[in-house]
């Protein structure tokens, strides 16, 4: 779950996985995974949730980094935090096209990103 992010559209991996194991993964889930970092991190999995409406994402992701996530999960996010500034928003919700289950520390303005990416359209 740190180390991977997908819907059924694609997903990514962190760049510690091996190619490999990689290629292990993408015949288990049936989509295809892009190694990738966000903001730095290499912890993909806990710094997106992606669902098959929309993503959110760390905060200091980079801008092209951004618009790979929104091709390769072909759909709209945003980023932000949740549970009162956590950037790793995975730590924090769980979430599929049907809702989200968010920490209770988790700010009306955090909410209303969430709510915005997982929506997968802007407000």
């Amino acid at each position: 779950g740190n180390l991977i992010a997908l819907n059924s559209q694609a997903g990514i991996v962190s760049p510690l996985i091996e190619p490999g194991t990689v290629k292990e993964l993408e015949g288990f889930f049936g989509v295809r995974l892009t190694p990738m970092t966000l903001g730095g991190v290499e912890i993909v999995g806990s710094a997106t949730t992606v669902t098959i409406k929309g993503f959110i994402v760390h905060p200091n992701i980079a801008p092209h980094e951004f618009e790979a996530l929104k091709r390769t999960f072909k759909v709209y996010g945003t980023a932000g935090t949740a549970n009162y500034g956590d950037p790793f928003v995975s730590n924090s919700l769980v979430a599929n096209g049907h809702g989200v289950i968010i920490g209770e520390q988790t700010t009306g303005y955090e909410l209303a990103r969430i709510d915005e990416g997982l929506r997968g359209e802007p407000l």
